[in-house]
């Protein structure tokens, strides 16, 4: 065992000083410190080069397999070295697999946005042509364009990265961004600025003129959305900068949002939500840069205004659980000493103003619908009613061949604020009585037992109840007729009853 032992030494012994002379050839070392997975080495720093030498000498740990920390401690500058952990990435078949999700999640998000802007159905030619060129093609670039911009950086820097992974989601987004990984630490303070500023940025920079060519189309082809008709639409908050584009291109209230103008709105927002200084956002990667350790008390504030935010906005919440759950002190680069210059502080400062006028209290909010619709008479529409008592000879009755019809008429009242698709029923109790349903203002559409007719949202329509009285001396009494009134669809099935009772005495 002893041989081993020795020998096992010698290869560490080699191994130190091997990483010792590759710490010497950038800096002076005076003394070498051996712990049990690090080896520390005290060197000296010139202030002047330690941003070159520092960055030499990491591409050239990397290459050796090591990772260098620059650190002071008691007054002294220590570089520990420890080995880099072997880790095996995926190739970029999950990278492809996820790409290609999303652009389906996101092309299903279009068709539904084109399908309500146009009012077609979403299965349609014009909503997958529509919907993939205006809003999952515009989105898709926002969001690739970000993250090729934090991508490219990190190569600038020599900071291995993966390409984007994007998320796929549900309707109305489709996604739920992108994220890139990455492999490498970051060295210092300027390259993490920049990987964190290069992707809001360089996304902004595709997001601006998308939204200026969403707005023209949103005036161009200026769809009015009544008020009564917006159940279940989607109702967003503009930032400032969209509102100083809209300033060029104003839009009138109670207009649709055309789906190209709602994908650049998704650019600004996940602007914003990027640049939130927290955690490892873009924006707690700007602030560690700027601000150094004090960053972390600035995520501290961030969290806890997100929760006050909840109230307007719940999605703030999970943003702010999503930071703790991720860690809201941001880890040091590997060289924590090297100062930004004046322009990249210029740059951080800008960001600031981007995040600003990028940032909505309550981004979105859905205007709920509401499906609901009573029976009211046709004369007396102060309130709904279930039953009516009705005497012979105050209705429209007149002879026809072997009987009477006699015409009741009650009104259908949509008190929702989204289309109906009506079915109304009509059954008799007395079995030689018969009843149909019409509705006067349509003519085309013929009488029967059972009709079928669409109401908009806060409309009403007066409907005929038109009662077949065979010739026979009709006996004296009350004869009941129910009316059903069934709305059905995927999200809603409502079912009413009027009961119309017809005294026939004199």
């Amino acid at each position: 065992m002893c041989p081993f032992y020795f020998v096992q030494m010698d290869e560490v012994s080699v191994e130190i000083e091997n990483v010792k002379g590759i710490v010497a050839r950038h800096f002076p070392v005076y003394e070498t410190r051996v712990g049990p997975q690090v080896v520390s080495f005290l060197c000296e720093v010139d202030s002047r080069t330690l941003y070159s030498a520092f960055d030499a000498l990491r591409v050239e740990m990397l290459e050796a397999g090591y990772i260098p920390l620059l650190r002071e401690e008691a007054g002294e500058f220590v570089i520990h070295v420890q080995r880099k952990p072997t880790v095996r990435f995926r190739g970029i078949q999950v990278n492809a697999a996820l790409l290609v999700i999303t652009l389906l999640t996101t092309i299903f998000a279009g068709m539904m946005h084109w399908s309500s802007y146009d009012r077609v159905g979403v299965f349609t030619a014009d909503a997958i042509l529509y919907g993939t060129l205006f809003f999952a093609f515009p989105l898709m670039l926002i969001l690739g364009t970000h993250e090729m911009g934090h991508y490219l950086m990190a190569r600038k820097h020599k900071v291995a990265a993966s390409l984007p992974f994007f998320i796929p989601s549900i309707y109305p987004l489709g996604t739920f961004g992108a994220v890139i990984s990455m492999r490498e630490p970051i060295p210092d303070k300027r390259a993490l600025l920049d990987i964190g500023l290069a992707g809001p940025l360089a996304g902004l920079a595709v997001t601006i003129p998308l939204a200026i060519l969403g707005l023209w189309l949103t005036d161009m082809g200026a769809k009015t959305v009544s008020v009564a008709e917006q159940g279940g639409a989607i109702l967003v908050s503009f930032p400032i900068l969209y509102e100083i584009l809209g300033l060029f291109f104003p839009i009138e209230s109670g207009v649709a949002l055309h789906p190209l103008a709602f994908a650049s709105w998704v650019g600004f927002f996940v602007t914003a939500l990027n640049l939130l200084p927290a955690g490892q956002f873009d924006g707690g990667h700007i602030a560690r840069a700027l601000l150094g350790e004090k960053a972390r008390y600035v995520s501290y504030v961030v969290v806890a205004i997100l929760f006050m935010f909840s109230f307007f906005y719940v999605g703030w919440a999970i943003i702010a659980i999503l930071l703790i759950f991720i860690g809201l002190r941001h880890p040091p680069p590997l060289n924590d000493f090297t100062a930004l210059d004046i322009k990249r502080k210029l740059v951080g400062g800008f960001t600031v103003v981007v995040f600003l006028m990028t940032f909505v209290l309550v981004p979105m909010q859905e205007i709920p619908a509401e499906y609901d619709f009573e029976f009211r008479d046709s004369v007396d529409q102060t309130q709904e009613i279930v039953r009516a008592d009705v005497n012979m000879s105050e209705m429209s009755c007149s002879a026809v061949p072997d009987g009477t019809n006699c015409t009741y008429e009650f009104v259908v009242n949509n008190t929702g604020n989204k289309h109906l698709n009506f079915t109304l029923n009509a059954t008799v109790a007395w079995s030689e009585m018969m009843a149909w349903i019409a509705l006067p203002d349509f003519p085309g559409i013929a009488a029967n037992s059972t009709i079928n007719f669409v109401l908009n949202a806060s409309t009403n329509r007066t409907v005929s109840l038109i009662l077949f009285f065979p010739s026979t001396p009709i006996p004296h009494g009350n004869y009941r007729t129910d009316v059903t009134g069934t709305v059905e669809g995927l999200r809603v099935q409502i079912e009413k009853y009027l009961v119309v009772w017809v005294d026939t005495d004199a």
